[in-house]
């Protein structure tokens, strides 16, 4: 868990409002066993549309390795499409790769490359589908390279689709809840010169602009996050 994955910071806030501080344990776990059977049924919802625009005999590209965008995949091929799966390594922890292995152990046709692959590799899809871990007023927050993939795909025509849920909304009052935190360097590289600056950070900011539709539960994101984001 990261203060940058919007559905914490909900989660979070919606025991302190609606529970309180002084609440019995019994009453923060329902409040939570809720929320997150809420979250798991809008996940599903937005899957279902996922893998209704994946493209019949096209490609789609992914990066990461968001749930829903796996599950719109495994949707898609239960459905009878037929269609490929571009996705990158994702370092530097590599869940891009156990995300390969998933979709390949289910039968869909995946290709598995080096992140810096994916500048020559978009102009082959039809699609990129990603997923997100916030949405803010102008940008979606996801794996860090998203935003460099998504004006690659914008340069070739192919357009960007965000998986989300209503529950990954931020308006402006949650955003001092909301930080993007460093990680370890040795997740770069186990032996570095100490005198060496290393940034590893998992996530970056893509302006809502690039993206050609961000889905949620309930479809299409209407972009006045007051009207969408959670209660």
């Amino acid at each position: 868990a990261h203060p940058s994955m919007a559905a914490l910071i909900h989660l979070c806030g919606g025991i302190l409002q609606r529970v309180g501080v002084t609440a019995a344990i019994d009453e923060i776990v329902y409040f939570s066993a809720t929320f997150g059977e809420q979250f798991d049924r809008h996940l599903e919802e937005v899957a279902h549309h996922g893998g209704e625009i994946i493209p019949d005999h096209g490609i789609v590209m992914t990066y990461s390795a968001s749930g829903s965008v796996g599950q719109a995949c495994v949707n898609a091929f239960k459905a009878g499409k037929k269609f490929k799966v571009l996705i990158s390594e994702a370092r530097p922890i590599n869940e891009g790769i156990e995300m390969a292995r998933r979709l390949i152990d289910t039968g869909i046709p995946t290709t598995l490359m080096t992140d810096a692959a994916l500048a020559n590799a978009v102009a082959t899809a039809q699609l990129v589908l990603v997923g997100c871990d916030a949405i803010l007023p102008n940008t979606v927050v996801n794996k860090t390279g998203t935003y460099a993939l998504a004006l690659l795909a914008k340069l070739a025509h192919v357009p960007v689709v965000c998986l989300g849920t209503s529950e990954k909304i931020l308006s402006e009052t949650h955003l001092d809840s909301f930080k993007i935190i460093p990680h370890p360097a040795r997740e770069i590289s186990p032996e570095l010169p100490q005198a060496l600056k290393v940034e590893n950070v998992y996530f970056d900011q893509t302006p809502l602009p690039l993206f050609h539709t961000i889905l949620l539960e309930t479809g299409p994101m209407t972009m006045d996050l007051t009207e969408t984001r959670p209660a």
